[in-house]
């Protein structure tokens, strides 16, 4: 249950925090990097797979090299124009 990005060795910190999230995804639990997204609607609001621990997700993204949450929530929004 517990996958570290330190256990994935010569894999960059960000890139690993994506396949983190995606096996977790895929296993139906909660993201812990926020880097996966079910959609974007109509108006823009992007619709995130759960977080783990929502409160700290800015905190985590920052530690593997990710801007926060809202950053990566504006890219998704701006590549879709």
């Amino acid at each position: 249950n517990t996958i570290l990005t330190s256990e994935i060795e010569d894999v960059d910190k960000s890139h690993a925090a994506y396949i983190i999230d995606k096996l977790l995804v895929r296993g139906g639990k909660s993201q812990r990097y926020g880097t996966q997204y079910r959609s974007i609607s109509k108006n823009g609001l992007v619709s995130f797979f759960p977080f783990e621990e929502p409160d700290t997700i800015d905190k985590r993204r920052l530690e593997v090299g990710l801007p926060s949450i809202k950053e990566y929530e504006e890219t998704i929004r701006e590549s879709q124009n």
